[in-house]
């Protein structure tokens, strides 16, 4: 009986406990990828404009994650669009997209 009733109390609640944790390890994960992704905007954009556009140097990232950088012209030679992936374990976590001005 007392057997059956810990069954019963226990396996829930440690179930309850496991999602918690998963939430929050995918919400620290996706945090962790939205402050990667604004510190390579904000890099790219304190850099020198660069007419080559994929030779933008990359930020310093934790372990297992990884940033992916493509940027394009725009109908303006003097505006360039920067798309930033963060991916973590091969897995894209968060893309962010913002533009970059040439103020020479």
């Amino acid at each position: 009986m007392a057997l059956a009733f810990v069954a019963i109390i226990i396996l829930p609640l440690l179930n309850a406990m496991s999602g918690s944790a998963l939430a929050t390890r995918l919400s620290d994960e996706k945090a962790i990828a939205a402050n990667i992704a604004r510190s390579q905007i904000e890099y790219i954009k304190n850099q020198t404009y660069n007419s080559t556009p994929t030779a933008y140097s990359l930020v310093a990232t934790p372990p297992d994650y990884a940033v992916d950088i493509t940027t394009s012209t725009t109908v303006s030679t003097d505006l360039q669009k920067i798309v930033v992936r963060v991916s973590h374990y091969g897995k894209v976590i968060l893309t962010l997209e913002d533009y970059k001005v040439n103020r020479q």
